[in-house]
């Protein structure tokens, strides 16, 4: 599998759970316009490492990528918080069941305050994929 069939798996999962919160996502490399006083999600990915994992018994060689990825949800301060852990935790039991090519790792909430009348909560997980060449 490649680095962009993973990201498409990845955001691919991503992109379900928000749609079916109807939350608008910031996507990398994507013109965004945010939303006036309600709730949005912003998606990142990022590779950290990548090795030869084995040599299979015909002699091609198995590849590991690994990385982080995270969705941060923008909410409205009056209710942030609370509707933070709600998005974050629903979208942890998306990644949990989900049955991807890709591996979903120590998945976890992170709380990053507030910035510009939002108060933001952040769903991050490591990502693992191979490839065969």
């Amino acid at each position: 599998m490649s680095a962009i069939e993973a990201r498409d798996i990845i955001f691919g999962v991503v992109k379900t759970y928000c749609d079916g919160k109807s939350l608008t996502v910031e996507w990398p490399d994507q013109p965004f316009e945010k939303p006036n006083s309600t709730a949005y999600a912003k998606a990142s990915m990022r590779h950290a490492t990548g090795r030869q994992a084995a040599l299979t018994p015909v002699g091609q060689k198995l590849w590991e990528s690994a990385g982080v990825s995270s969705v941060t949800f923008y909410c409205p301060i009056a209710s942030g918080l609370v509707n933070g852990y709600t998005l974050a935790q629903d979208m942890i039991s998306a990644l949990r069941t989900s049955n991807a090519a890709v591996w979903f790792r120590n998945v976890r909430i992170r709380e990053l305050g507030s910035e510009g009348g939002y108060n933001l909560t952040q769903v991050l997980w490591d990502f693992e994929y191979r490839d065969q060449e």
